[in-house]
């Protein structure tokens, strides 16, 4: 069986550096996520958004690992020059706030911009099956997550 991985390949590297890119996102959307569940008086929405976090963090380890793999290096976190234009800012966001709805918004906001991530990383035919499904999955997982947290808020706020 032929290796998927031989040696310093260009295709490699540009996936590499944007699974890097997305990587970092999680590791701050996770961040963020755990800031809006301490905010929330539901303790129904919190749970939902620990979830999304918790996601969030085993999605980052998942992709870390792939990226090791890719490059055969260890991983490190030098990555802020990785944002996107749509992420500028987003890092700096809290949602501290003691109005629920608007935390649930926010989360919202943060999975709007993971779902384009995934998809725009799923658009290239160049990519590896075992990593398109990393993705596919990863992505319905986020789906999956925010569904259930917006269900939860109109259960909650209505």
């Amino acid at each position: 069986m032929k290796s998927l991985y031989l040696g310093h390949h260009p295709q490699n590297t540009q996936l590499g550096k944007a699974l890097r890119g997305l990587s970092f996102n999680l590791a701050c959307i996770h961040k963020l996520f755990l800031e809006d569940a301490q905010t929330m008086a539901s303790q129904q929405l919190a749970l939902a958004i620990l979830d999304l976090a918790t996601f969030t963090k085993q999605s980052y380890r998942e992709l870390v690992s792939e990226i090791q793999m890719i490059e055969r290096k260890p991983y490190t976190k030098d990555q802020a020059s990785f944002c996107g234009p749509k992420w500028n800012g987003i890092h700096a966001l809290s949602a501290r706030t003691v109005n629920g709805s608007a935390v649930v918004k926010h989360c919202a906001v943060l999975e709007k911009l993971v779902i384009d991530a995934y998809q725009r990383l799923l658009k290239d035919n160049n990519r590896c099956a075992h990593v398109k499904s990393l993705l596919e999955h990863q992505l319905n997982g986020f789906r999956y997550g925010l569904a259930r947290l917006q269900l939860l808020g109109d259960v909650v706020f209505s």
